[in-house]
């Protein structure tokens, strides 16, 4: 079953479950402005101080733009913490996070700092990479965090809207 969306995109899902066919609707979106238009409202979208990419309106110390990327709810605080999250895999330091599927308007760059006082900050050029899908519709992405010789060093996730 196709179906079409209301700015015209295309979405199409639907999952086996022991035999039956059962329809899963995944209201895809691949932009900030199709994401707004799905959470706000005509005036909230006119108000930055709610529907901005820096707003926090549900409080959870998620700004908009990562709530987007996360594929989260803007207006229902993360029930399950950050989305990001540090892992050592086959020997090597990863970062990873949830990205909703589809999600291409914007850049992820890894930074590292031997210390979390301001202006120490470098960045690390990256590629993120699907790992898997960590929810029907969000994607488990993941980017390397090269070695230090610094005996501590601090990562994060810069997320910017080119």
């Amino acid at each position: 079953m196709e179906l079409t969306l209301p700015d015209g995109s295309k979405t199409t899902r639907t999952l086996i479950v022991d035999g039956n066919m059962e329809l899963v609707v995944n209201l895809a979106y691949q932009n900030y402005a199709q994401w707004q238009g799905r959470y706000f409202t005509t005036p909230e979208l006119a108000n930055a101080a709610i529907s901005g990419a820096a707003a926090d309106p549900d409080g959870d110390g998620d700004p908009n733009l990562l709530e987007h990327l996360f594929g989260h709810d803007p207006r229902s605080p993360a029930r399950d913490g950050s989305g990001v999250w540090a892992f050592r895999e086959g020997g090597q330091n990863w970062l990873g996070y949830r990205q909703a599927a589809g999600v291409s308007d914007v850049s992820i760059l890894l930074q590292t700092s031997p210390s979390l006082q301001g202006g120490t900050w470098t960045d690390v050029a990256v590629v993120p990479v699907r790992s898997g899908e960590a929810a029907p519709g969000i994607d488990a992405m993941k980017v390397a965090v090269p070695a230090s010789a610094s005996p501590k060093l601090f990562w994060r996730l810069k997320v910017t809207k080119p």
